[in-house]
């Protein structure tokens, strides 16, 4: 089962400050993980949202793609004397597993990877069922053995999908903060679990970030600013009457170049579901617009 992410394009920059007021509190279980922002600009738009902390480091760079190995891929499925080279693929690398229509998939040009049982889907037997805990630690376990550059995003649950089938959607990190879901270039995968096996797993563009420096931040209320300025300018607009900002985590973005892609900090302003986009599966909220954490610009926005 394939879920693609589809990405929606679209690049605003301006530069402009003005004065607002903040009201923060750290976050009740005396961590430093989160604070919280309440904050409401005219009639309509209001923040009350859970702001993540930044890393003490926090880096710019540049990213390519580390092609997954076929040879942990063996690792998912029997025993690893039984695959085979296979001419399954015509534009790639593909190993089978015995006779069965079980195959690992490699496409160099695109820097994919696949792991498929051709028989599909099929109902799973109750004494093979295993629960959502068990199946989100094998999607887990499947990240780490193929040492894939993602997180397990969360469950994507589908009408059609037999009883005893699990679907999980993985998103891209880099230095373990998430990539943002708009990024120019976004990485993206999913891990299906039929029973107490894999199914189906593929994961695209495993990011590998180079050539990195650490850089200095935009104190958060500057970047607050920011936002009251581009919402007064008519740039940042919520979808809905009674949406809100109920989220602002700390994201890298990653923008496509004339010769290649970068990386950098971006502040992520997210509102509560409008619908189920295709680049939002495995997500909680839906990203609105992005503001670089570096100097105050605004990156990008969903409307």
């Amino acid at each position: 089962m394939k879920k693609n992410v589809k990405l929606c394009l679209s690049v605003i920059l301006l530069l402009a400050i003005c004065s607002i007021s903040a009201l923060y509190s750290v976050s009740a279980n005396g961590t430093d993980s989160q604070e919280h922002i309440t904050e409401k600009y005219g009639e309509h738009f209001r923040i009350d949202a859970d702001k993540s902390i930044p890393p003490e480091k926090v880096f710019t760079g540049n990213v390519t793609y580390s092609d997954l190995s076929l040879e942990n891929g063996k690792k998912l499925y029997g025993e690893p004397e039984q695959w085979r080279s296979s001419d399954f693929l015509k534009d790639g690398e593909s190993l089978q597993y015995g006779n069965e229509n079980i195959y690992l998939m490699s496409y160099p040009e695109n820097h994919a990877f696949y792991f498929e049982d051709i028989n599909g889907l099929q109902e799973v037997a109750e004494e093979e069922q295993i629960s959502a805990e068990e199946a989100l630690r094998m999607a887990e376990e499947a990240v780490q053995t193929l040492n894939i550059t993602a997180e397990v995003l969360g469950r994507f649950e589908s009408d059609e999908d037999p009883s005893g089938v699990y679907t999980y959607i993985l998103g891209g990190v880099i230095n373990g903060l998430p990539v943002a879901s708009l990024s120019d270039i976004y990485s993206n995968g999913s891990v299906e679990i039929t029973g107490n096996k894999y199914s189906y797993v593929s994961y695209i563009r495993n990011y590998l970030p180079e050539e990195q420096k650490e850089t200095e931040l935009l104190d958060f209320s500057e970047i607050l600013e920011r936002v009251h300025t581009y919402i007064d300018a008519g740039y940042i607009t919520l979808p809905e009457e009674n949406s809100f900002i109920s989220d602002i985590t700390f994201s890298y973005y990653v923008e496509k170049i004339s010769d290649g892609l970068i990386f950098y900090p971006v502040w992520n302003f997210q509102i509560p579901p409008v619908a189920q986009s295709a680049f939002m599966l495995g997500h909680d909220t839906d990203d609105l617009f992005y503001i670089n954490a570096i100097d105050g610009m605004l990156v990008k926005t969903l409307y």
